[in-house]
């Protein structure tokens, strides 16, 4: 029998690597970055945020030590374990419960806030993306803020060229696949790991910056920030000897920050950050 997506991204995340993600390469500036657009676009705690794809609970335990009120659903049983037990890095969240993120358990206008960090990417269906921003509107209060994260469809072909930060194929992969991989990727969105190396990503969508955009102001938000999360410098050739000094860390965030304001640059980053609000 054939494995499904489900069954494929269940597997990719039964090592546990997800734990440790946000503290190597550049997944490194992903969180900086990530927890300052929160920070500027949260409402005061003690907001409810909903924690949507919330994996391990790295953003619920830091908005849970300062005071807001989170509430995290993960796919992934292991993930929710974790994000159960307090860590070093605060406290864990109001609750943290085994869900989808396209049939949330929560009741209509609930959440000042939802983040979507994960969800999107992992759902190569555009029916499934549409469900999953549908929930986040319907949970969301008027006024509410949704913060929804995408995989730039360039991060493929970039992440082959310099490097990944999870490292290189396990063993080489053959040139053909390889362009066959990275050219899909760049032009259907879709990217997938047919060998099943634990080192390349899971199936997974990639989003250009303007359909990404385009899907969560079709679900009915109004979109008030395009973010490109890490920006261009995340490939910067001695990124983690630029990124361990302060002055080098401003750098990379004053780059992503001028990416973000740039059309034709956002999409040249790992990672993208919309930002955008429920009508009121």
């Amino acid at each position: 029998m054939a494995t499904s997506v489900r069954e494929e991204i269940d597997a990719y995340y039964a090592s546990g690597a997800e734990a440790e993600r946000l503290g190597i390469g550049y997944f490194r500036l992903e969180r900086a970055r990530t927890e300052r657009v929160l920070s500027s676009n949260l409402p005061a705690a003690p907001a409810i945020v909903f924690d949507v794809g919330g994996g391990t609970g790295p953003y619920a335990r830091s908005l849970t030590t300062n005071d807001y009120t989170v509430h995290l659903l993960d796919p992934i049983p292991s993930h929710v374990e974790m994000a159960r037990a307090p860590g070093s890095d605060g406290p864990s969240p109001a609750t943290a419960t085994v869900g989808d993120a396209r049939d949330l358990p929560w009741e209509d206008a609930r959440a000042d806030a939802v983040l979507l960090l994960g969800p999107l990417y992992h759902l190569p269906e555009r029916a499934d993306r549409e469900r999953t921003l549908a929930e986040a509107f319907r949970v969301l209060r008027p006024g509410g803020i949704v913060f929804a994260a995408g995989i730039s469809r360039l991060s493929p072909l970039l992440d082959g060229i310099f490097g990944a930060p999870t490292g290189r194929p396990e063993s080489p992969l053959p040139l053909r696949l390889g362009l066959k991989i990275v050219l899909d990727a760049l032009r259907t969105g879709r990217y997938s790991n047919p060998v099943g190396d634990p080192n390349m990503f899971t199936t997974a969508y990639m989003h250009m910056p303007a359909e990404l955009v385009a899907e969560i102001e079709n679900a009915g938000f109004d979109c008030r920030e395009v973010c490109a999360t890490e920006g261009p410098g995340a490939w910067l050739p001695g990124f983690h000897s630029v990124y361990r000094r302060k002055r080098g860390r401003c750098l990379l965030e004053k780059i992503a920050e001028k990416a973000s304001l740039v059309p034709w640059l956002r999409g040249l980053t790992p990672h993208l950050l919309v930002v955008a609000q429920k009508p009121v």
